[in-house]
């Protein structure tokens, strides 16, 4: 996942070039072929997946609302903000994923998840907010 924000933040917005809703629906698919790509080579046993009537509802939602939507926003936005903003934009979504989590959820607060927070904040204060020293 780490590869992925960081290929993006960088590349994306030098070459979106396509209107948005072009640019989200190709970023769908490749989205789809690669992460189902290993299902289809490995030949994954479909039949042993315990589909349920709730999982069925959520997945049209999760896939046209969730992350359709949000492909789309951001490809409206990546050509007016440029590649330091979104990388500000993209840095919150684990924040914000972990505090949503945790209030929503009700998941644990584990040290790892403190951890990844905080070298998360770590390096977005040092590569975007940090100052440099004045020099001498």
């Amino acid at each position: 996942m780490t590869v992925c924000y960081a290929t993006s933040t960088v590349y994306v917005p030098r070459f979106v070039t396509r209107a948005a809703l072009e640019m989200a629906a190709g970023f769908m698919l490749v989205g789809t072929v690669v992460t189902g790509g290993p299902v289809a080579v490995y030949d994954a046993d479909l039949a042993s997946i315990d589909t349920t009537l709730p999982s069925l509802k959520a997945t049209p939602y999760l896939g046209l609302v969730s992350a359709a939507a949000a492909n789309l926003v951001y490809f409206r936005l990546v050509p007016g903000l440029g590649a330091t903003r979104m990388a500000r934009v993209k840095f919150a979504i684990p924040k914000v994923g972990t505090v949503l989590g945790v209030l929503i959820l009700e998941k644990a607060v584990t040290p790892q998840r403190l951890a990844g927070l905080a070298i998360i904040l770590g390096l977005v204060w040092l590569g975007i907010g940090a100052k440099p020293a004045a020099s001498a």
